[in-house]
């Protein structure tokens, strides 16, 4: 344990020692056994010894010692005369500190301490700045990797399962408010003057999710096991006229059943967006799979329903190229079946993905030409060759892509397969990963608050719901006042 001196920092041993390790490097420079490194880790050791003492003073001076306090609407009365001490962690490493409790008159209920609301103390142990280091460190790299990460920086040195559960209660008082801190977010944000087009898209990606199986007999203990579930993610892109991508917001969630959180989300950047710009166009992205237009078509229902989509405002729903180019080599693979040479099919893929892309009319063309080829097949090929002549046919309006790309609009939806691996792929799927529901989302809202560039907004926020108004309460004859705790002390 360290013991501070009541001298205040300009006095302190830990601002002389720091001072005295400058002035002996100054004088004696490196030597043996002294390297600039050694020299370097000295003043490391020393400015964090100097910052655990600060961060003590600090918090001590929100401590709270009157009779009793008001906090939201509930009065509370001092627990105990005297102060009891308890450790928190600072990124300096751990320091420990004084501070009373209060609880309710009756003694129930569970005891609340002033000075961790007051200073926003983190699930009662962690100071802001160390509770965001290790939600940002673990949205982007394993608890292992993280806590060697951490440890190299000198300072705090939180446990592997700290790391577990840190985020995900973040998360959790996230997610428990989740549309008030995105609305909050959003409102802080300024739309680039520039915004043509809002470009929406969503797709998903199997992730493993553990499960509990009910035990096989009465009183037995619960299997689990792991098995892999579409976990979804979308994206909201912002286009100039030129069709050039400024910014983008990336959301990502756990496996659910039709996505439904999803499409709230998606639905609220988009309304929000277009109410402060009045974007002339918007534009849904997607890979063919019904599912994706059917929240599409509800999103842009419930966008009209609300008058946030003006009847003229032109709505395009654009099937990813990429996507329907996979569906034309699949079709000539089956045409070509057994036929000519096996580069066939290959170099008339080469040539109809240009027409589809380029040409007017380019789903017209290739059509025809899929049709000609069916007359020369038979038995699974043209069987296979039908479906997929089917899948142009339902989606026809949805590639006309050379009108598209005249009007700068996307094309391909490699925004949200992007996220897909970049949310979900590179983070959830390592070998031998496997999740829970609530662990695997705190991690997919951490990363999507990253990726967007919202992290200091939202940080703000969540850091914000730990914090509340304290009162002290001070009677006066016959009056009870409830003041600042600095006229109540």
């Amino acid at each position: 344990m360290e013991v501070y001196s009541s001298e205040g920092l300009s006095g302190s041993p830990e601002l002389k020692n720091l001072a005295g390790l400058l002035e002996d490097w100054k004088r004696q420079g490196p030597r043996k056994g002294l390297e600039f490194a050694d020299f370097e880790q000295q003043v490391r050791l020393a400015v964090m010894a100097l910052e655990r003492r600060t961060i003590r003073e600090g918090l001590q001076a929100l401590d709270v010692a009157v009779d009793e306090i008001k906090v939201a609407d509930e009065v509370l009365c001092r627990a105990y005369g005297k102060p009891f001490e308890a450790a928190y962690v600072c990124l300096a490493g751990e320091i420990r500190v004084s501070r009373h409790l209060y609880r309710r008159a009756d003694g129930m209920g569970k005891a609340l301490c002033p000075l961790e609301l007051r200073a926003g103390i983190v699930e009662s142990s962690w100071t802001p700045q160390a509770a965001e280091r290790i939600c940002q460190t673990v949205a982007v790299m394993t608890p292992y990797e993280a806590e060697v990460v951490i440890a190299g920086f000198g300072g705090m040195k939180p446990s592997r399962s700290s790391l577990d559960r840190i985020p995900e209660q973040v998360s959790a008082r996230w997610e428990a408010r989740r549309e008030e801190f995105e609305r909050g977010v959003r409102q802080q944000e300024t739309v680039p003057q520039e915004v043509e087009t809002v470009a929406v898209s969503l797709d998903g990606v199997m992730a493993p999710l553990r499960e509990e199986k009910a035990p096989e007999r009465p009183g037995g203990k619960k299997r689990r096991r792991v098995a892999y579930h579409e976990a979804s993610c979308g994206t909201v892109s912002l286009h100039d006229a030129e069709g050039a991508r400024l910014e983008t917001i990336f959301c990502g969630r756990m496996p659910e059943s039709k996505k439904p959180t999803l499409q709230r989300q998606l639905e609220a950047e988009t309304a929000d967006i277009l109410v402060t710009m009045g974007v002339p166009r918007l534009a849904f992205v997607a890979d063919g799979a019904a599912e994706n237009w059917r929240i599409a078509d509800e999103i842009t229902a419930s966008l009209k329903d609300a008058g946030h989509l003006g009847n003229d405002t032109p709505v395009f729903r654009i099937v990813d190229f990429w996507h329907a180019s996979q569906h034309l080599k699949d079709a000539l693979d089956a045409a070509y079946a057994g036929h000519g040479p096996p580069t066939a099919a290959r170099a008339e893929h080469e040539r109809l993905k240009v027409w589809l892309r380029d040409e007017d009319g380019g789903v017209d063309s290739v059509l025809r030409e899929l049709k000609r080829l069916r007359r020369g097949c038979c038995g699974e090929c043209r069987k296979k060759l039908t479906s997929e002549i089917g899948y142009f046919e339902k989606r026809w309006e949805q590639m006309d892509y050379a009108r598209f790309q005249d009007l700068n609009l996307p094309i391909g939806s490699g925004v949200v397969e992007a996220a897909c691996k970049t949310l979900v792929t590179q983070r959830l799927k390592r070998s031998g990963m496997s999740w829970s529901r609530e662990g695997g989302q705190a991690v997919l809202t951490l990363r999507a608050l990253l990726l967007s560039a919202r992290w200091c907004a939202a940080w703000k926020l969540i850091s914000g719901s730990y914090c509340g108004e304290v009162y002290g309460i001070r009677t006066k004859g016959h009056l009870t006042c409830i003041e600042p705790l600095e006229e109540a002390a």
